[in-house]
């Protein structure tokens, strides 16, 4: 048996998940205009390294007091509305020939679990 390993935001998806997860939540009135207007600057800064990685963290210890089933049925939402229309087929389907083939798939991912569990579903 062989490993295959996959990476998910860029890689079998178009975009990244958590750019689905915001645009549910800011549909949803989760997240507002102004939280989200500070993501893409504070990217661009820590890809400059004029930041610390540890605003990944912070960012995410934000969910701690949310209900996680209000997590994961945004995530669902965001995969159903717009994560499925930007994976790519080809991807898709290597992962399901190799499936069949009885492989073992390994998702490689820095997004969240609740971001990525409807993908891994599908």
């Amino acid at each position: 048996m062989n490993i295959h390993i996959f990476d998910i935001d860029h890689t079998l998806i178009k975009r990244s998940t958590t750019h689905a997860f915001i645009r549910a939540g800011l549909n949803k009135g989760f997240k507002t205009l102004p939280q989200i207007a500070k993501i893409p600057w504070k990217w661009i800064l820590y890809k400059l390294a004029v930041i610390e990685p540890e605003f990944i963290e912070i960012e995410v210890r934000k969910y701690k007091n949310i209900p996680q089933k209000l997590l994961t049925d945004l995530s669902i939402e965001s995969f159903d509305n717009y994560g499925k229309k930007h994976l790519y087929a080809e991807g898709i389907a290597l992962i399901n020939e190799l499936k069949e083939k009885g492989e073992r798939i390994i998702v490689a991912t820095s997004s969240v679990d609740f971001f990525i569990e409807p993908i891994m579903k599908f």
